[in-house]
């Protein structure tokens, strides 16, 4: 039936929000990538799975990727988003903010310059509130990489160990939380992997500028098991 939802494995998250790379649980993240794979595969069959639900996209950065990437999701699922941009929490409390959000939308999308304010947002929110990148975390980018480490060995049972992992972050002379925003995906991949073949050696580097603009690269080196 054309607009009709097949899905073969229902995903249900414990927690409400994903502001961390790790507010995902194995079993949960396993089930997100098969379903998010499920849809890259037959898109037409999820063209209503969102229908009638709507999203604010509140950008307190410019974006290209991900600002992109949410409103065709929405749209290509039948939903629908708004998109507010500027500083978040400064004309109005963050408290008012979320409070009058939630009452209109079915979630609210945050990319913000501190992780206290999607934070913040979650807190007040009654609604579920997405990280879409903070000057600690961008989870829904670990969970993209994380997709394509899947979609190029076909399985993830296919990685043997992480061996290193590096982190380019683009950011200004001054700041220095560098290893937190990498730990952030290393411990994903320990969820994934374990402790002893998920977290191989670690390192971070303050970079002036990033192609793109991109806010975080991130090099991962893995033994394959043959």
């Amino acid at each position: 039936m054309p607009g009709s939802v097949a899905i073969s494995r229902p995903c249900r998250l414990a927690a409400t929000d994903f502001l961390r790379d790790t507010d995902v649980q194995t079993e949960e993240l396993v089930a997100l990538l098969d379903l998010a794979d499920e849809i890259k595969r037959s898109p037409g069959g999820y063209t209503s799975a969102l229908g009638g639900r709507s999203l604010v996209l509140m950008f307190e950065k410019p974006s290209l990727r991900t600002k992109l990437t949410f409103e065709l999701a929405m749209k290509q699922m039948g939903g629908g988003s708004v998109f507010l941009e500027g500083p978040i929490g400064v004309r109005e409390p963050l408290k008012d903010v979320a409070r009058n959000l939630d009452r209109w939308v079915n979630g609210l999308v945050a990319r913000v310059f501190l992780q206290s304010t999607v934070e913040g947002l979650a807190q007040w929110s009654r609604v579920p509130v997405i990280n879409a990148l903070s000057d600690l975390y961008h989870p829904c980018q670990a969970l993209a990489d994380v997709l394509t480490i899947k979609e190029h060995f076909g399985t993830l049972d296919k990685v043997k160990r992480v061996m290193k992992l590096l982190g380019m972050v683009n950011a200004t002379p001054d700041y220095e939380k560098h290893p937190i925003v990498i730990n952030g995906c290393s411990e994903l991949f320990v969820e994934l992997w374990g402790e002893d073949n998920g977290k191989g050696v670690r390192s971070a580097v303050g970079m002036g500028s990033l192609p793109n603009n991109v806010a975080v690269e991130i090099e991962a080196m893995f033994e394959i098991h043959q």
